[in-house]
């Protein structure tokens, strides 16, 4: 199925700009300050963390996992990474003043 099947065109916008996904939500939130509901198009175990940054900066986040590829068939490996991606990016958004010191701890 197309895309124009279910939106308008116009009502879609691409950020490409980002290195990853914190830093686009960050570019859609200033070129976009006054956005407020983003749909999340990602694989299932990425959309967790990727709905958490999306909250956090204010939007109201609506989520839809692939069921195509790369990502979309979850593995042991790739689940632990985003499970402890997830946890690094909340401890670094709440303790940031605390990160180096439990970089130092743990590498």
């Amino acid at each position: 199925m197309q895309l124009n099947e279910f939106s308008y065109e116009k009502a879609v916008e691409a950020i490409t700009d980002g290195k990853d996904t914190l830093e686009s939500f960050q570019l859609i939130r200033s070129e976009f300050p006054d956005l407020k509901t983003v749909t999340l198009i990602s694989d299932p175990a990425h959309l967790w963390r990727s709905k958490l940054m999306a909250e956090n900066l204010g939007f109201d986040a609506k989520i839809s996992g692939t069921q195509d590829g790369q990502g979309s068939l979850l593995s042991n490996s790739y689940f632990v990474r985003e499970v402890v991606s997830t946890l690094r990016y909340e401890f670094k958004s709440h303790f940031s003043s605390q990160w180096s010191l439990l970089r130092s701890i743990v590498l």
